[in-house]
């Protein structure tokens, strides 16, 4: 205990001499790809948020003004107003527009499929961040067990269980095991957050695909 005790003192007074590097780096090799892991999972949350976030911004009169075109026999402009928006409901709707001539049915199967593409979009390199939130834990551990196996050998070389023998050992087991459940948890927060978004957009899309082919089955 009087070891760990002393390993403990020691990590402060290394922060208050700016060595955070020296501290860092004691974690080893294992640390690469954990670090290459936080860049991907941090490039897929920013870059996944601004699309979702941009898909989330949905004109509110849009359903209001394609009724108001088609009920005056203009279709050709609600399809146009459609594209303009280009977004996650202006897709669904401006299909379901482009097959107006042919059945509900047909109209209901072409919208589910344009459902279906623009969720694919969205959901977009998320295997990727489920992918760091299960291997960069991992690897932390896989640091860890490498850490014992050092303390282990150390000790079996020199015969010395002083706390400057171990110690190496020690802040790798320490060190790998914080740093891959950092990134193990930001993924996984990041995963979720953004899932929960996509299926409140799939929620709205649905919502507003039935109305719009209630409306339509209304006017057949």
């Amino acid at each position: 205990m009087k070891g760990f005790e002393m390993l403990a003192a020691q990590v402060p007074a290394a922060v208050a001499n700016g060595n955070y590097f020296d501290i860092i780096i004691k974690g080893g090799w294992i640390l690469i790809p954990i670090a290459l892991l936080s860049l991907v999972a941090i490039f897929v949350i920013f870059d996944r948020f601004v699309v979702i976030h941009g898909a989330s911004k949905e004109d509110s009169l849009l359903i209001k003004e394609v009724k108001n075109y088609i009920s005056d026999g203009k279709s050709n402009s609600a399809l146009i107003y459609c594209q303009k928006n280009n977004q996650p409901l202006s897709q669904l709707i401006g299909e379901g527009i482009r097959y107006m001539d042919y059945s509900i049915e047909d109209i209901r199967e072409a919208m589910e499929a344009k459902s279906r593409e623009v969720l694919l979009y969205l959901e977009n390199r998320m295997n990727l961040l489920a992918l760091v939130a299960s291997i960069a834990p991992m690897l932390g551990f896989l640091g860890t067990i490498m850490g014992v196996i050092k303390i282990f050998y150390t000790i079996s070389i020199t015969d010395n269980l002083s706390i400057g023998t171990i110690s190496d050992g020690l802040y790798q087991k320490m060190i790998c095991s914080a740093a891959g459940l950092l990134v193990g948890i930001i993924a996984f927060i990041g995963y979720h957050l953004l899932n929960n978004r996509i299926d409140k957009i799939a929620a709205n899309m649905e919502k507003t695909g039935n109305e719009f082919i209630f409306f339509l089955k209304r006017g057949k």
